[in-house]
């Protein structure tokens, strides 16, 4: 990987990645304190807090620190494109192991609280179905919003 990212954007895609992965945590631990299905729209109604923030510091950090200042759009976006991509697919990873392996229990209590109508017939009765089905798409909607952030992001710290 070495030259695919600079060491600015290997450092933001670690952070994206952590704090991503450090989210998937509170959530749980949110569950299960509360019982309480409704509180993931809470949480998820927030998470898009962290892709934005770490976007607009990558970016203009990648601006400041290693492009003497100045930044083209397409610079801006791939900086933030190759962030937001690699934090999402380890994201995707994280939610994968976390769910099946160090905290399986948890998928069995969102299936418990989860009226079966609001579920897919497939995932019903299937924590491991609801786990690949969550990590599939928290990385597409992951790179998707992120290229759409980065996109903004890049147009605005091209014009500062």
């Amino acid at each position: 990987m070495d030259g695919f990212l600079s060491p600015v954007e290997r450092k933001f895609a670690l952070i994206f990645a952590t704090l991503s992965c450090a989210w998937i945590v509170m959530e749980g631990i949110v569950l299960r304190a509360t019982q309480d299905p409704s509180t993931g729209d809470i949480t998820s109604a927030l998470a898009p807090l962290v892709p934005i923030l770490v976007l607009w510091f990558a970016i203009a950090a990648r601006k400041d620190q290693e492009l003497g200042g100045t930044l083209s759009w397409g610079q801006g976006f791939l900086s933030g494109f190759k962030v937001v991509t690699l934090g999402a697919l380890a994201l995707g990873f994280f939610t994968i192991i976390y769910h099946l392996a160090l905290d399986p229990r948890l998928m069995e209590l969102v299936l418990e609280l989860t009226p079966e109508e609001q579920l897919p017939e497939e995932l019903v009765g299937n924590p491991q179905g609801l786990v690949l089905m969550m990590a599939a798409f928290s990385v597409v909607f992951t790179i998707a919003f992120g290229a759409l952030i980065s996109a903004v992001v890049a147009l605005i710290q091209r014009s500062r």
